[in-house]
């Protein structure tokens, strides 16, 4: 019942259309791109998905895709408008789901857009770095994981998608690490540094995390 909030059309979304919805895999996990938020057929794909993920920004929908009309017919529209509107929509989401369920945002987002402050987190909110993408966690307080352990099936020769799969694990591994750091657990840091690197040997560890490391 979460919900995923992404924009990596070649190595999770389109590969969640077909599991979901020809293998019949986790139904149950929403996932919402965000470039796909630009256009007006979407929402209509979203709630017949999922009808309650919309629920709370329906003003800011019925915006949009009066805003969205006359781009989508080729006759003069209005950019910034559009543009608000689309932002709003982005955090909307995330501010009125994310107190009822468990609400994901995958690293490309947070390495683009935020740092370009395209997509602005709702207030009181911050992010956690938790296995393959961050959670939206209310305040600051710590949030456990347990370590995972996991089998991920590799080509056995590597291609150019199973590299990026392999370096989004390891960056994501690596940040858990900064994060458990930052709360006083270094045991959990090093063990999460450990799986990074496992993915990803070459990485060279930031002069903090190393210390720590090889100071075991």
């Amino acid at each position: 019942n979460s919900i995923v909030f992404t924009y990596q059309w070649d190595y999770f979304v389109s590969p969640s259309y077909f599991v979901q919805l020809v293998e019949g895999y986790r139904r149950d996990v929403t996932v919402v791109d965000k470039e796909l938020l630009r256009r007006s057929w979407y929402y209509n794909q979203l709630q017949r998905k999922d009808p309650n993920v919309l629920k709370g920004i329906m003003p800011y929908v019925k915006g949009f895709l009066k805003a969205v009309e006359p781009f989508e017919n080729g006759e003069n529209f209005n950019a910034s408008l559009l543009e608000n509107y689309y932002r709003k929509i982005m955090t909307g989401i995330a501010e009125s789901n994310a107190s009822a369920r468990d609400y994901f945002i995958l690293p490309e987002l947070v390495d683009n857009e935020m740092k370009r402050g395209e997509f602005v987190l709702p207030k009181g909110y911050s992010l956690v770095p938790l296995w393959f993408g961050y959670k939206l966690t209310k305040g600051n307080s710590y949030v456990a994981s347990d370590i995972p352990v996991l089998k991920i099936r590799f080509p056995k020769h590597g291609d150019a998608y199973s590299d990026f799969v392999k370096k989004v694990i390891s960056e994501m591994y690596i940040n858990r690490a900064f994060y458990e750091k930052s709360f006083g657990k270094i045991d959990k840091a090093r063990a999460w540094i450990g799986l990074g690197l496992k993915y990803n040997p070459t990485f060279i560890l930031p002069s903090e995390l190393y210390k720590i490391y090889v100071h075991q």
